[in-house]
């Protein structure tokens, strides 16, 4: 179990493990916590359209930063300027696969808001396309609240006849604010299936 020295940035600490099996067949298993300088797997993207009264620049970015962290000494900063009403910015990898198999993705991560608000949302992609626009996502459950909260997601993936799955963590405006986040402690862990596994149960129609 790891923990923090310094617990002032933290609302709520929560314990983890962060241990090495060693190989496992068929299963993939990384955590990225951003200690090391650059994205390493991890590459950002966005889709942050221009004001349609005020056409001017907007800003946004996805830094490493040690302003705030929950794992460590630092997180990934993520400011995005709100003030179109719409934006979306992220970071994102792909794991390989094989054509035709399944693979089961859990994702989970920590993410920091300075105060509760309804402005702006945690969102998460996995599939075999490339996400580039904001449909592409999907909201991450969360609470209306401030501090560090951790976040999860799981799909099962479908390979088809594509070689890779795209898996992507960011964040997107609903409300004309601009606003400064930090994302932390991402696990994603993979399972993959052989093509002899049954297919999963399609979700009933609501």
């Amino acid at each position: 179990t790891s923990a923090e020295l310094d617990e002032r940035n933290n609302a709520d600490f929560r314990e983890f493990s962060i241990e090495d099996p060693g190989p496992v067949p068929g299963v993939y298993s990384r955590i990225e916590s951003f200690e090391h300088e650059g994205l390493r797997d991890w590459h950002g993207d966005f889709e942050v359209p221009r004001h349609e009264v005020y056409p001017g620049v907007r800003s946004f970015w996805i830094n490493r930063s040690g302003a705030e962290a929950y794992h460590g000494r630092h997180a990934l900063e993520m400011f995005l300027d709100g003030t179109a009403d719409d934006g979306t910015i992220w970071i994102e990898r792909t794991l390989p696969v094989d054509p035709g198999t399944f693979v089961d993705v859990d994702l989970a991560f920590e993410f920091f808001r300075y105060r509760p608000d309804m402005a702006f949302f945690p969102v998460v992609s996995v599939g075999v396309l490339d996400p580039e626009r904001e449909g592409d996502f999907v909201h991450a459950d969360f609470v209306e609240q401030g501090g560090w909260e951790m976040h999860s997601f799981q799909r099962t993936v479908f390979a088809g006849p594509y070689d890779r799955v795209h898996v992507a963590v960011g964040l997107t405006v609903s409300w004309e604010v601009p606003g400064s986040f930090f994302l932390d402690l991402v696990k994603l862990d993979a399972r993959y299936h052989t093509t002899s596994d049954p297919p999963p149960v399609p979700a009933s129609p609501a």
